[in-house]
């Protein structure tokens, strides 16, 4: 598939636009990108990956959407025969929620997390709520997951 100007539009394509995007704080032109992307019929090649997701669910989160950015990361993770995602995908979406300040939804994020079956978090996931129970005066809960390190 090329638009009028005979570039080539992959999955690449759309991600790398989505990224600039995420750089300049665009998330609203992340939402349109991805819409685009995943319209039926208009790009049949180029469905979203890992990182097309990730970039959708965080531009949701950072515009405030976050309830419809945790309920599609939840449809998602709950199907890992579509997708795989490691250990950066969720880090990202604890870090976006913990700078937007929903300390509650990254925690429930990281218990699900704890709990998956197919997925588990790694040290820098467990910085990141560290920083997260800090931020929120939840020292014991910092100091817990700390020693949980071992």
């Amino acid at each position: 598939m090329t638009l009028d100007t005979q570039v080539e539009v992959t999955t690449i394509f759309f991600n790398d636009v989505m990224n600039a995007c995420y750089k300049a704080n665009d998330f609203t032109e992340i939402i349109n990108i991805y819409e685009t992307m995943t319209r039926e019929n208009v790009y049949y090649c180029c469905r979203p990956d890992i990182l097309s997701y990730s970039f959708y669910i965080r531009a949701l989160i950072r515009l405030r959407q976050h309830k419809k950015g945790l309920s599609i990361f939840y449809e998602l993770v709950e199907k890992p025969e579509i997708i795989l995602f490691d250990t950066i995908f969720f880090n990202n979406i604890i870090q976006d929620l913990n700078e937007t300040e929903f300390y509650e939804q990254a925690c429930g994020v990281f218990d699900w997390l704890i709990r998956s079956k197919y997925y588990c978090p790694s040290t820098v996931t467990y910085n990141i709520m560290i920083m997260i129970h800090g931020n929120i005066k939840q020292f014991d809960a910092a100091w817990n997951l700390f020693r949980n390190l071992k």
